[in-house]
């Protein structure tokens, strides 16, 4: 098993004049970390008060910008997560207070405003299999992966000789559990996220619609390939991991253009932020050096 980590110091850092915000559990959340733009872009000739919130958040149609005290007109909303429950009716949302703003979920919003995770720019997200096995790469979080049922999964890894990592690990440990797996079961969705993007066949465990959304982003059909289980469902879970057929697993036909074609949505979105005059610059950070 690849080591945990406790929770970082991740508040919301100020950075060449702006504030990036995002979703910051106790437990820390290797996905939610990696989703901020400020990883992968510089920004500058930014307005005082200007905040870059994104992507791992939630819904921004829901009090946040009381709970963060954001100023909608200085405030560009980046990818950001809409988590709806399984069963929850579907919300098309087209229009929000922001100075620019765009979700990872196409499901719910324009074609114009669909912008995956920024984190289609980490090298998890292309890091060829270096080796043949299998990584089980579980939600830390209580409510996904219950912990009733962890013993279960752990002997269920250890029969198989599979890999068994948690979202709570540090960033070198999920590279390296990714690096040595050709293939991927999750119940993350940057577990999901990167195994497809990178090349890998992935199993998704799923407790949330936004695996169908995720795969409806990457042109996947068929939610039967999404393999549910309630929250807080140790045993459904269980049953889900047990029994992984070849056939429960997805591989992107075409991942490098896949991967491609996210980062292009991310670099328009990265030109609206100056276009709409809330930036001077928005660049790469290798551009910059």
């Amino acid at each position: 098993m690849f080591g945990k980590r406790p929770n970082l110091d991740t508040c919301y850092p100020l950075r060449q004049g702006v504030r990036f915000v995002h979703r910051n559990p106790n437990l820390f959340n290797i996905g939610d970390f990696l989703c901020s733009p400020r990883h992968y872009f510089t920004f500058s000739g930014a307005p005082e008060g200007a905040t870059v919130v994104g992507g791992g958040i939630f819904d921004p149609r829901k009090k946040i910008i009381s709970k963060f005290d954001l100023n909608p007109g200085l405030c560009a909303i980046w990818g950001a997560g809409f988590a709806q429950g399984t069963g929850e009716r579907e919300t098309v949302v087209s229009d929000l207070p922001f100075r620019a703003w765009s979700y990872r979920d196409i499901r719910y919003v324009p074609d114009h405003k669909f912008v995956p995770c920024v984190s289609c720019f980490h090298p998890v997200s292309c890091s060829a299999p270096g080796g043949g096995g299998t990584l089980v790469f579980l939600n830390d979080d209580p409510k996904v992966t219950p912990h009733a049922c962890r013993s279960s999964v752990e002997k269920t890894c250890r029969d198989h000789g599979w890999h068994l990592a948690w979202n709570s690990s540090a960033e070198t440990g999920v590279l390296r559990a990714f690096r040595e797996a050709r293939q991927v079961i999750t119940n993350s969705f940057h577990g999901a996220y990167w195994g497809l993007l990178s090349g890998r066949s992935v199993k998704v465990l799923s407790h949330s619609m936004k695996f169908v959304s995720l795969f409806a982003g990457m042109g996947i059909e068929g939610a039967s390939l999404v393999h549910e289980y309630g929250k807080r469902d140790g045993e459904g879970l269980l049953r889900n991991l047990q029994h992984s057929p070849d056939q429960d697993f997805v591989l992107l036909e075409d991942a490098p253009g896949m991967r491609e074609k996210f980062q292009a949505r991310n670099l328009a979105f990265a030109e609206e932020l100056v276009s709409c005059g809330l930036f001077g610059k928005v660049a790469r950070v290798s551009e910059d050096g």
